[in-house]
């Protein structure tokens, strides 16, 4: 799994981009035959001005001509480079070292960079699948999981001194097959204050985090749904990040060394819309796109075509939609190198609303740290735990739309596809194609109602309001009287465009009673203005009267009711067949 967050790049002076991006939720992984060379860091010397030189370390990747992935390139600092293979991956910076790892024929070879020579300061080939290693805070030490070719059984956790990466010993046993976690989809590490290591496991739904103790070799297991992004550990606590939230810039949470769980960030019994990346809308109507200069397949333009009818019948609202033409000036296309926050997403949305935006695709096959991305519209049938395209876009046209992330609302797949994880196949809401309810709360705020008679989602209830008139309040005995009850919503800033906004075709009713008696409620004529309820009456005797609205559980209003009105009548004199004073009589 992998974590990121929203930035600002500056690409010319006064204006400001988005970047906008979804993740894999997991992945499989593959293997290929490796070239390498890179200089060795025996007989070079590291100058004192060096140390406080930032360390660089880039792994590109290299495309064929069907656009899939073939290898890697690793750029290190001072201008040396080498040639990997597809199952290559780097880890770091650890200070001024990197650690890269190039998988192929059952074996990983492990390298320790200097970022800032460019050089390779020592080596190992592991029999096995190595997928995640780190440098302990002191720089002593390399840890790295370690997992056997072709069953994919963890194999533990193990340690290499980094003055002899030979010497490997094994700190903690691989998962198991039963637990929990398992199959596991990442390793994390992190030292504690006295030498400690947490090592964290995550699987398609729940985290186990294994913390050695180096006095006494003793093991705290801590396993939970609840855990997010290890981030560190403290003499008492191992600190996360919530699941659902960015690397940085969200809430820290905690988990005691005793195994209970500390708390998470407090979030409302009632679902909220996901959040605005910007006040910035686009003018109505339709965002046309064409292929970028690395166009995707057939098979990836099909299922892009699909995400964007997908945004057209379950957007709800007036936001624009997306269609393809060979002269628009935005596009869609695939790239190899995603850079800044999107370095390790599958797929990101840039946009300068409401002037131009582009999205951009990692190719079917490309190798992250987590693993190897497979679309699932690659194959006839969906495969193993690929990723859609189509629900993958979907996430994208809404932050091309203008919505920011989902996470840490505490919303399910159901109510958003704005979480930056995108769900693996076949866990809940991976093959999702539509907005959920609290993004397209979002949208009809942004973009208001195609019509007063659309229903709101249930996400974010707003508030509405009755007037309430009457052609008269004084009348004659059985003389007609209208009324007129007219559902709006409040005019908040916080509901966007529609604040204000008449709500028709909704089940308002008009009632009656007797001073002081009960209420008995009458069915209303939709008005000719809209929002509006009409009802005439021919009282014989005096009434209050009084809208209501009570919200039906599929649409996301408040109920409301009117100020009463007393329409007083006067007695009847003459010609009053079968009244008696003071009772309902008359056209109601």
């Amino acid at each position: 799994m992998v974590r990121s967050a929203h930035g600002w790049r500056r690409v010319a002076p006064g204006v400001a981009v988005i970047v906008a991006f979804a993740v894999p939720h997991g992945g499989p992984v593959a293997a290929a035959p490796a070239q390498t060379a890179l200089p060795d860091c025996r007989g070079q010397t590291r100058s004192t001005a060096s140390v406080t030189t930032p360390s660089k370390a880039v792994l590109r990747m290299v495309l064929d001509e069907r656009g899939w992935l073939v290898g890697h390139r690793l750029e290190v600092g001072g201008g040396a480079s080498a040639q990997l293979s597809r199952g290559a991956f780097l880890d770091g910076p650890f200070g001024h070292r990197f650690v890269v790892g190039d998988r192929h024929g059952g074996q990983t070879d492990v390298r320790v960079l200097d970022g800032v020579r460019g050089c390779v300061e020592s080596g190992i080939a592991v029999p096995g699948l190595v997928f995640s290693a780190a440098i302990d805070p002191a720089g002593e030490a390399l840890v790295h999981d370690l997992v056997e070719p072709g069953t994919r059984r963890e194999l533990g956790v193990w340690r290499r001194p980094l003055d002899h990466l030979d010497a490997a010993t094994e700190v903690l046993p691989g998962i198991a097959a039963d637990h929990p976690a398992a199959p596991v989809w990442v390793n994390r590490f992190a030292w504690g204050p006295s030498g400690e290591l947490a090592a964290q496991s995550c699987g398609a739904a729940i985290c186990t985090t294994r913390i050695l103790d180096p006095t006494d070799a003793s093991v705290t297991q801590l396993t939970s749904a609840d855990q997010g992004v290890l981030m560190g550990l403290t003499a008492s606590q191992l600190l996360v990040h919530d699941g659902r939230c960015h690397i940085a810039g969200c809430p820290m949470i905690g988990f005691s060394l005793d195994g209970r769980y500390l708390g998470s960030p407090t979030i409302g019994p009632d679902s909220q819309p996901v959040p605005e990346s910007e006040s910035d809308t686009w003018p109505d109507g339709d965002l046309r796109y064409r292929w970028g200069s690395d166009v995707p397949n057939d098979w990836m333009r099909s299922a892009i075509s699909a995400a964007a009818a997908d945004v057209e019948t379950s957007r709800r609202s007036n936001a624009p939609t997306f269609s393809y033409s060979s002269g628009a000036d935005d596009t869609i296309g695939l790239s190899n190198s995603m850079s800044g926050n999107c370095d390790r997403a599958i797929a990101c949305a840039t946009r300068d609303i409401p002037n131009w935006w582009y999205i951009r695709l990692r190719p079917h096959r490309a190798q992250l740290n987590w693993g190897t991305l497979l679309w699932c519209e690659a194959f006839s049938q969906p495969q193993g735990s690929c990723l859609e395209i189509e629900r993958t876009m979907i996430h994208e046209f809404g932050h091309i739309e203008g919505l920011d992330h989902s996470d840490g609302l505490g919303l399910t797949w159901s109510e958003s596809v704005m979480d930056p994880q995108i769900p693996n196949r076949p866990e809940s809401g991976w093959n999702m194609h539509r907005f959920g309810p609290c993004d397209q709360a979002t949208l009809q705020r942004r973009y208001d109602l195609p019509s007063s008679r659309t229903t709101l989602p249930l996400c974010g209830r707003v508030e509405t309001a009755l007037a309430f008139t009457a052609t008269d309040v004084s009348i004659g005995y059985q003389d007609p009287v209208t009324f007129t009850a007219t559902l709006r919503i409040r005019d908040r800033s916080s509901y966007g465009r529609l604040g204000g906004n008449e709500l028709s075709g909704r089940a308002v009713r008009i009632e009656r009673r007797p001073p002081g008696g009960s209420w008995y409620a009458f069915t209303p004529s939709e008005g000719s203005a809209t929002g509006t309820y009409v009802l005439t009456f021919r009282p014989g005797a005096t009434f209050e009267y009084r809208a209501t609205f009570d919200a039906p559980g599929d649409d996301g209003v408040t109920s409301a009711t009117s100020d009463n009105i007393t329409v007083n009548v006067a007695p009847c004199t003459s010609s009053c067949p079968g009244a008696i004073p003071g009772s309902t009589t008359g056209g109601d």
